[in-house]
């Protein structure tokens, strides 16, 4: 073995923002539980935010480079006047952005470079430039886009520029080009943080009664989440009487709470990015339903909150890998998600849970309340969740996998 075995690997994260959300904590998990006798991590974040204070609390090092990110995926992608805006930007920065990463490549000179995102091109090619041995993590389903010409690029520059591909689902892995060097390893979940005897956060929350069951989503609010979707079922439930409350645990990924509705009105009509949180506010304000729709926001007590859940929906039809599907099953939750996508991996339809033919708020709502005049049945679909978590998504088999990558890359060095 060329790589002195005494010495640890050196691995240089990138990750792609600030916010909170499934990819940046999968990254936490997972350095969390490296063995740093054998590897010495350090992260790169584009923004600070709060999931950086989550990485410094736990020790480990980072610094911020903002730089420009290759959007094309199908919760966001360059498209319409603003897109071409994004895109023009991303050329005018690409070299100053090249460069920056190059030096700090070189600055702390890894063993491996792990990138957290398919947005991650200008550092891909940073690093290839300067012949790292690159883990490139396709956390994305990547979107079509216009003639598919983008996507093809980026497929291209993944490929070309990675020594390994780790894709975090099946749907993720079918998108990329077939190749010896890439391998499909599911997100984690800690059995020991995601501890499903551990008490409620929720019966200290002033705002919920008793006697109610109490419905989950977990996740930024996107309106491609299918959080809008969430609310309209809420309405018809209480409409119903029934005795529920709605918890929205998340926040929006780019907050502005001084803008006005008229401002997002305008940016909403011009196609350009804005609050989707404001908005779904707005729509709780509309129905009447603010006593039964409570936003949490960013929580650091998720185990706690779910512990308190009766079940938990995942609508997202556009997510590579649903972590908030298998948090659910390590707590014994049942889930109710789409029929699409990496959900099919993550849920067994009437078996962990109910796989739902559309997100039509009325289909949502008969689910959810199907779920609650039988909470026998209920209970059984959250035991099978818990027995699949165990199987298949615990922490130690994606640590496994993912350093038995950075082993094999290290023999080489």
């Amino acid at each position: 073995m060329a790589f002195e075995e005494h010495k640890r690997i050196k691995i240089l994260f990138f990750h792609h923002g600030g916010t909170i959300g499934g990819a940046p904590l999968s990254l936490l998990y997972l350095i969390q539980n490296l063995d740093k006798t054998k590897f010495e991590p350090h992260v790169v974040f584009t923004q600070y935010g709060p999931v950086v204070k989550l990485f410094e609390e736990s020790g480990i090092g980072y610094e911020i480079c903002p730089i420009s990110l290759f959007h094309h995926h199908s919760l966001y992608w360059l498209k319409g006047l603003p897109g071409l805006k994004d895109f023009i930007f991303f050329g005018i920065k690409f070299f100053p952005d090249f460069f920056r990463l190059r030096q700090i490549i070189r600055k702390h000179d890894p063993d491996i470079i792990h990138l957290n995102s398919s947005t991650l091109i200008i550092a891909g090619l940073a690093a290839y430039s300067l012949k790292h041995q690159v883990v490139w993590h396709v956390r994305e389903v990547l979107h079509d886009g216009y003639f598919k010409v983008r996507k093809r690029i980026i497929q291209f520059i993944i490929n070309r520029c990675s020594t390994q591909i780790i894709a975090i689902s099946k749907t993720a892995a079918s998108q990329l080009p077939e190749t010896s060097k890439l391998n499909v390893v599911y997100n984690g979940v800690s059995l020991e943080y995601f501890n499903r005897n551990i008490s409620s956060s929720l019966n200290k929350e002033s705002l919920i009664g008793n006697n109610y069951s109490l419905i989950g989503m977990i996740g930024q609010i996107y309106r491609a989440k299918g959080v809008f979707q969430f609310v309209q079922a809420a309405r018809i439930l209480v409409g119903k009487g029934v005795r529920a409350k709605f918890i929205l645990v998340g926040d929006a990924p780019i907050l502005e709470d001084h803008q006005s509705h008229i401002k997002n009105n305008l940016k909403k009509w011009l196609g350009i990015k804005y609050n989707d949180l404001l908005e779904l506010k707005k729509m709780v304000h509309q129905y009447g339903i603010e006593n039964d729709v409570i936003f949490l926001g960013n929580r650091t007590d998720v185990p706690n909150i779910l512990a308190g859940l009766d079940m938990v929906v995942f609508l997202s039809g556009v997510d590579a890998f649903g972590r908030p599907i298998i948090e659910a099953g390590a707590m014994g939750k049942p889930v109710i998600a789409l029929n699409k996508g990496s959900c099919q991996e993550l849920v067994k339809d009437n078996v962990t849970g109910i796989l739902l033919k559309s997100d039509e708020p009325e289909v949502v709502a008969d689910a959810i309340l199907g779920l609650i005049l039988d909470p026998e049945r209920a209970k059984k679909l959250g035991e099978a969740g818990y027995q699949m978590a165990r199987s298949k998504f615990t922490i130690e088999k994606h640590l496994d996998a993912i350093c038995g990558i950075y082993l094999r890359l290290a023999e080489s060095l």
